[in-house]
């Protein structure tokens, strides 16, 4: 399990959950799978499949989120599961397992129609130059640091689009918006982890407050433009990188609070937040 941030964690134990709660199908589903899910399945074997599979459908399953008009969307955690141990044939759309099989297949058709998704395989599979066939216990927790991060990312955007909304459907207004959002991760990569960081990167995961100084400041610039932002964070001065550690934090709170509470106001969820690297 990679090492949480502090202030996400401490954010998302202050959240207001006084609300009345959601129905399921009321609550966002997630673009990536949620790590929790990863990590709670009931045995080590289980748990290596579901890893080894996401990361045999990862690089097809980003491309879709990219292309307009494809299927790749939010799915709940139970398609995910389902989708992850193995798609079990299931010719009888009546039941619900066989209904289960029908969405999966829907959404996922053309991750399963692809030539490297065979879950069935002993072809290796690449992830970040490693190839493997299963995935070696070692790698285990970098894989699911990407999915934290790659959730974050793709739920900013999901956020950020239902907040504020386009003005129109045009192309380069969506430009700005992914640009503008870019700059919160290293090398302007939104929708994908290009390399995985050293242990000197610099973004919302390093270890020391002031390497993270850039991101905090980007991310400012997005929330700021959020309905209900509070002053705590529309008045502070853009951080520095010779400001004290205790003034980094401060506004990373801030920013970590907002964002928790706001998501999961419209959401209906706790959000997926970014963790520490190098593990």
């Amino acid at each position: 399990m990679p090492p949480p941030i502090p202030s996400g964690s401490e954010a998302m134990s202050t959240v207001d959950r006084s609300m009345p709660a959601r129905a399921a199908d009321q609550l966002w589903g997630y673009w990536i799978p949620e790590p929790a899910l990863l990590l709670g399945a009931k045995d080590e074997a289980r748990q290596i499949r579901y890893l080894t599979n996401w990361v045999r459908a990862r690089l097809i399953w980003l491309y879709l989120l990219r292309v307009p008009g494809s299927r790749a969307c939010q799915v709940g955690p139970q398609l995910w599961r389902t989708f992850l141990n193995g798609v079990p044939e299931d010719p009888t759309s009546t039941t619900r397992n066989g209904k289960r099989v029908f969405a999966i297949k829907n959404i996922f058709g053309e991750v399963v129609a692809d030539d490297q998704f065979d879950p069935d395989t002993d072809a290796p599979v690449d992830w970040h130059g490693t190839q493997f066939q299963r995935v070696p216990e070692t790698l285990a927790p970098g894989i699911i640091w990407e999915v934290f991060e790659l959730g974050f990312r793709y739920e900013l955007l999901a956020l950020d689009r239902y907040l504020r909304p386009s003005k129109s459907q045009s192309r380069p207004d969506e430009t700005l918006r992914e640009d503008l959002l870019a700059n919160v991760f290293p090398g302007s990569w939104l929708r994908a982890v290009d390399t995985l960081p050293s242990a000197h990167s610099p973004g919302l995961f390093a270890a020391l407050p002031q390497r993270r100084v850039s991101a905090l400041n980007a991310f400012r610039m997005v929330l700021m433009r959020w309905p209900g932002c509070p002053s705590s964070i529309t008045s502070a001065s853009p951080l520095q990188f010779s400001d004290s550690t205790e003034t980094v934090l401060d506004l990373e709170r801030h920013l970590a609070m907002f964002y928790v509470d706001t998501f999961f106001l419209y959401s209906g969820r706790a959000p997926i937040v970014p963790h520490l690297y190098p593990l």
